[in-house]
């Protein structure tokens, strides 16, 4: 919490996960942060325990509170549900919130289960870069008649997968958003309608079509080495790579995502890869710093053919990723 500004906070590989019971907490919790937060190949589940205590059973296994720079990488997030003593049924919760943040998500997934409407996926006051995200919201409560002839249970639709409020934005190229299965009113025979895909105003929902851009580094590399990086994309885009000595956030007019690396003035580069699906480069290893240490920040880019566009392209910005350069010494 509270990074300042040109401060930069990573977390690669990581699986969080906690057991509580009656209440729970989240996995990851962001705030305040005006610098930048990178998460690469993170797993985080809240798990839910027995309670009496409907609806206060578990809570998101993300919060993303006041953050100007988020972005998740191949990461999981879900949640594990719980048992309400109350009403004898399996209870659930959202997955990811974010509020009043601007955050970036590739290749990730996100699931709410148990019951209760919960999104995947919840925007409050947040703009939100979503590709290849799956996001499948939580199902539906059912009802019914107990030996004593009494109604248990509030019977309910599913959630959808993803949430966006009014003062939300949401930008999504090829991601599948689901929502939770419909609840069974054994009480009074209700029926319910399908939980749509995404909850939120039309007008704050842009889908972009193509094939979304996956980059792959090593986490870590020596300076004996060279970095072996991978980029995949469309067929008939035309791919680059960016790389910089630092992590930040910069809106690019015209540029679909932000460029989410930066630096001294020209200390950022520029490669191109070419055209074609797939393209496999061997980086040299950057310049250690005084402790022996240096971050390689990389991100990939493309340009497609779009005849939406003004000028017939579109210009998409990809996932980005961090390498750690360890000299002898480590």
């Amino acid at each position: 919490q509270n990074l300042g500004l040109g401060q930069t906070f990573t977390m690669q590989g990581a699986t969080l996960k906690q057991l509580h019971t009656n209440y729970g907490e989240e996995r990851l919790l962001l705030g305040g942060n005006v610098g930048s937060v990178r998460f690469e190949d993170v797993r985080a589940e809240s798990e839910l325990a027995g309670g009496s205590l409907p609806w206060l059973a578990g809570t998101h296994s993300v919060r993303v509170v006041d953050c100007f720079d988020v972005s998740f990488v191949d990461c999981r997030f879900g949640t594990i549900s719980g048992w309400d003593d109350l009403y004898n049924q399996i209870v659930g919760v959202g997955s990811v919130r974010l509020i009043d943040s601007t955050v970036a998500m590739f290749d990730c997934t996100a699931e709410a289960v148990g019951t209760g409407f919960h999104p995947a996926v919840e925007c409050v006051g947040t703009e939100l870069l979503a590709v290849d995200l799956t996001a499948t919201g939580s199902s539906g409560a059912d009802s019914y008649i107990s030996f004593s002839g009494n109604c248990r249970g509030h019977a309910h639709g599913g959630s959808a997968g993803m949430s966006v409020d009014a003062n939300s934005s949401l930008t999504h190229v090829d991601c599948a958003f689901a929502g939770g299965s419909d609840g069974i009113d054994g009480c009074f025979g209700g029926s319910y309608p399908p939980a749509p895909p995404i909850w939120g105003s039309a007008a704050n929902v842009t889908e972009l079509d193509g094939a979304p851009l996956h980059l792959t580094a090593p986490f870590t590399a020596s300076t004996l080495d060279s970095i072996p990086v991978t980029v995949q994309g469309g067929l008939d885009d035309l791919t680059f790579l960016v790389m910089g000595p630092a992590a930040a956030r910069r809106d690019l007019p015209g540029f679909v995502g932000d460029l989410l690396l930066g630096g001294p003035h020209g200390s950022v580069q520029r490669f191109v890869l070419g055209t074609g699906s797939l393209h496999t480069v061997d980086l040299p290893a950057p310049a250690l710093g005084p402790l022996g240490i240096a971050a390689l920040h990389l991100q990939a880019a493309h340009v497609r053919p779009d005849p939406a566009a003004p000028n017939g392209s579109l210009v998409m910005l990809g996932p980005p990723r961090v390498v750690t350069v360890l000299g002898s010494a480590w």
